[in-house]
């Protein structure tokens, strides 16, 4: 697994059944950035929009790019408007999917949406973010900081008893009544940094409540990114191969890389012989966390199709029957047709993004095979979005 698995761990099964559920560690990607060839568009597109529904376009593109497609639940497809200036990125479109669109996925269709970006689509990934839930609260990122860092008077660091990471951030603002921020960071973003970058932070802040965790999140790029995403993807092929989970064994990676890539350590004054240096309990249970039972994290969709539905049938059908028996068939259905479903377009971005997670749990109705989800696709038909390129430009430019 090379040397960000610096440690051994017997598979862990990716959930744990029973009362104690709601309070095991889990883990989880947060974040997927890379690039993939401009042959690959349509194939991508059709994928995306199977998945997710229809994009809107904006003439904003970031990265060298001029224009961006964005899906209801965030994905991100920036590109072109025009084929001469595909030389800039390397003939590559970029994808960026942020945390949202990756935590309303089932943990299976999740594999499933890495394998094809990986094999068909020859992602090159340039940011992963891992991160891991300690709802036991084993240290808070405060008392972290306290803890394995100090300086002087003069900002000189005196104290530095963490290894793997050199630079440490501590932010801890508040507005006078209440913390509004709680994080302490490991590493350095960017040029400058090593392509590890680490949060530790109070998620119960972030979520206004709907996450009772300190979250550590280990955000890699470079290089690091693309061996990480290596490392799962080798994990997963492994698995399946011999008829093992390919969850647990995502999970069990994704462990290994966010207790690999940092440690803290009670270094004595001078001290710089590592081995010989205890290491905190605080760190000691963590890693035990991350060796044992994990469960996948996932975070619950606000609004969702479901319960929509479960709230028509009893709040709203009644006065729907009354409407029938009172308009008649024939005016009822012109109304209802007409005015409510193709009149004003009232759906909002919660609504759309509901719409998005819900075809994404419709994909794994049945079996999430790979077989099964290839023939929904080759029944698939693009509407409206226009293609970036056109067939022309598509065979000057796709090498």
């Amino acid at each position: 697994m090379g040397k960000d698995a610096t440690f051994d761990f017997a598979c862990p099964p990716p959930v744990i059944r029973g009362q104690d559920s709601q309070k095991a560690p889990s883990v989880g990607l947060h974040w997927f950035r890379g690039s993939f060839p401009l042959s690959h568009w349509k194939a991508v597109y059709e994928f995306l929009t199977r998945l997710f529904g229809d994009p809107e376009h904006s003439d904003f593109g970031l990265w060298y790019y001029d224009s961006c497609m964005t899906w209801p639940n965030g994905v991100k497809v920036r590109y072109h408007a025009s084929a001469n200036r595909y030389h800039l990125t390397d003939d590559r479109f970029a994808l960026e999917c942020p945390g949202e669109a990756l935590a309303a996925m089932d943990a299976h269709l999740l594999v499933y949406f890495l394998k094809r970006w990986d094999a068909e689509f020859e992602i090159s990934v340039t940011r992963q973010d891992e991160r891991f839930l300690d709802r036991e609260w084993l240290i808070t990122p405060r008392r972290l900081y306290a803890l394995v860092a100090e300086f002087d008077l003069f900002g000189n660091q005196i104290k530095r008893d963490y290894a793997g990471i050199e630079a440490i951030d501590g932010r801890f603002p508040s507005d006078g009544t209440k913390t509004i921020e709680e994080c302490v960071a490991f590493g350095k973003r960017g040029s400058a940094g090593s392509g590890s970058y680490i949060r530790c932070y109070n998620k119960k802040l972030e979520s206004d409540g709907r996450i009772d965790a300190c979250c550590w999140e280990l955000e890699s790029s470079g290089d690091k990114a693309r061996k990480r995403f290596r490392d799962i993807m080798d994990a997963v092929a492994s698995a399946e191969a011999n008829h093992h989970d390919a969850v647990a064994a995502m999970v069990k990676v994704i462990g290994q890389h966010i207790g690999g890539a940092i440690d803290f350590l009670q270094r004595a004054e001078g001290d710089k012989n590592l081995p010989r240096c205890p290491r905190y309990e605080f760190w000691t249970q963590i890693l035990q966390r991350l060796g044992g039972r994990l469960r996948w994290a996932a975070e619950k969709v606000e609004k969702t199709v479901t319960k929509t539905k479960a709230w028509i049938e009893s709040a709203v059908v009644p006065g729907m029957q009354m409407l029938r028996e009172a308009l008649g068939l024939d005016r009822f259905y012109d109304w209802f047709l007409n005015d409510c479903l193709d009149g004003v377009d009232r759906l909002r971005y919660a609504h759309r993004k509901a719409i998005a997670d819900y075809r994404v749990g419709m994909a794994l109705v049945g079996a999430c095979t790979d077989s099964h989800l290839q023939a929904q696709e080759a029944a698939f038909r693009r509407r409206n979005a226009p293609a970036p390129l056109t067939e022309a430009e598509h065979r000057l430019y796709c090498r």
